[in-house]
């Protein structure tokens, strides 16, 4: 794989400058909090992974040490980065690229990689769409986000995800849930999950846990049907309780 970076914008001084140690540890550990992920995501034995919104590179140095080949996807070449490729110019790539509209062909990546992005999306289901549309058939997505909670970030879309919500919404988006392996570990909201080829057709405020049950984790889907219970409209309803520590892990 050649390591063909696309030309890209350069960083602004805030990101070029060195963070400070206390940023420094705080990062790293975030980092080292995202390691079991990282080794469930290796057991399905991928050979390459597009790493959305490679940043500092982290993630990436992970693959590549762990003989994956990688296309570093961000709209920012850090120069963290930019080193880490340098030290493997025939696995690695970068590429510039808004991470909502990829630069790919369909069904062409073979695992997406997806870490602490789909939080700053505003539209997380069209970019999850998105993300769907360049995997290749049963391909493999792994997506990390942070869990809910009630203290606002600036830069987060949304407030946060359980397991359960994020199931939910990549069986909106085209993807096999039932097959999937979850995770809540400290900060990480985590799903490993792959393209499905004959996802549902959804009706406007489908009732999606009573029709399609069946797409869930058996043991979810065992829940589902237990919860069966009529609305104030006479409609068949369900839930599940969504705070899911690990599931298929």
């Amino acid at each position: 794989m050649p390591n063909n970076s696309t030309s890209c914008l350069a960083a602004t001084p805030d990101q070029a400058k060195q963070p400070d140690p206390t940023a420094r540890n705080r990062s790293m550990a975030q980092f080292e909090s995202h390691r079991p992920l990282m080794e469930r995501f290796l057991k399905e034995g991928p050979a390459s992974v597009m790493d959305l919104g490679a940043g500092l590179g982290r993630h990436t140095r992970f693959f590549l040490d762990h003989g994956l080949d990688v296309t570093a996807v961000d709209h920012v070449l850090s120069e963290s980065l930019s080193d880490i490729l340098a030290l493997s110019p025939d696995r690695s790539r970068f590429v510039c690229s808004d991470l909502g509209h990829l630069p790919f062909a369909d069904g062409r990546v073979e695992a997406v990689w997806a870490c602490g992005c789909l939080e700053h999306m505003e539209d997380p289901l069209a970019v999850l769409r998105e993300w769907r549309r360049v995997l290749a058939p049963a391909g493999l997505l792994a997506v990390n986000v942070p869990p809910y909670k009630t203290e606002i970030v600036g830069r987060h879309v949304f407030t946060g995800w359980n397991v359960g919500q994020l199931m939910l919404t990549l069986l909106r988006t085209g993807f096999n849930i039932a097959s999937g392996a979850y995770a809540e570990i400290g900060y990480n909201i985590f799903a490993l999950v792959r393209r499905e080829e004959h996802p549902p057709q959804l009706a406007p405020n489908d009732e999606i846990l009573v029709r399609h049950a069946d797409r869930f984790p058996p043991a979810v889907a065992a829940e589902i049907r237990g919860n069966l219970h009529p609305n104030s409209f006479g409609e068949t309803i369900s839930c599940f309780e969504g705070r899911i520590k690990r599931l298929n892990w």
